[in-house]
């Protein structure tokens, strides 16, 4: 089951564990992010990760981003840091990483060429820090699904039911990630407003 925050799957698992006692050992109830962490513990190695990875929170991520703004010549508090933050994060939800944007001709962004620099260069510290930002863990589990078919056997195997609560607040990422761990008799459940 996937909650969107670490309260309601604990509610969640709480309340599913009094209802069939006999299999809350079994229950996997978390949010998306907290079930990429748990599966790239044990799968990042398919992408050159040890399973001890560090994880970005949101002061890492900013603190980085800042760290390259200053080596490119700007200060701590331009524009651009929160610009290229957001922008970041807002490729990420797409599903991209530098590579894959092609910057929009039609309705040009006189700063998308510094946001890239800033995002490729955030991606290559990160990488070699072996440290993931929370899109990541989303990002890197998808291309692991994705390229690495026993991997992905494996782990459909171990799901014959996906609960998805506030299913409507679920984006294409994280829909895609729930595609790859279904089988054709894969029960899906959603729960949305």
């Amino acid at each position: 089951a996937i909650a969107f925050t670490n309260k309601v799957a604990a509610e969640m698992k709480k309340r599913a564990g009094k209802l069939v006692p006999e299999f809350s050992q079994f229950l996997n109830v978390s949010t998306f992010h907290a079930f990429c962490a748990r599966f790239l513990r044990v799968e990042a190695h398919a992408i050159g990760y040890p399973a001890n990875f560090t994880i970005f929170d949101e002061d890492d991520q900013s603190s980085l981003v800042k760290d390259i703004c200053v080596s490119m010549g700007y200060k701590k508090g331009d524009d651009i840091v929160k610009e290229s933050l957001r922008y970041i994060r807002n490729k990420k939800m797409q599903g991209k990483y530098p590579d894959d944007i092609v910057p929009n001709k039609l309705r040009p962004n006189p700063s998308e060429k510094e946001c890239i620099e800033i995002f490729r260069t955030y991606e290559e510290r990160k990488t070699n820090m072996l440290a993931l930002d929370f899109d990541d863990l989303l990002l890197k589990t998808i291309l692991i699904l994705d390229n690495f078919p026993s991997i992905t056997e494996k782990w459909k195997r171990k799901y014959d039911h996906i609960l998805v609560d506030e299913f409507q607040d679920t984006n294409d990422v994280q829909y895609h990630l729930m595609q790859l761990l279904m089988r054709p008799d894969t029960f899906v459940y959603v729960v949305g407003d």
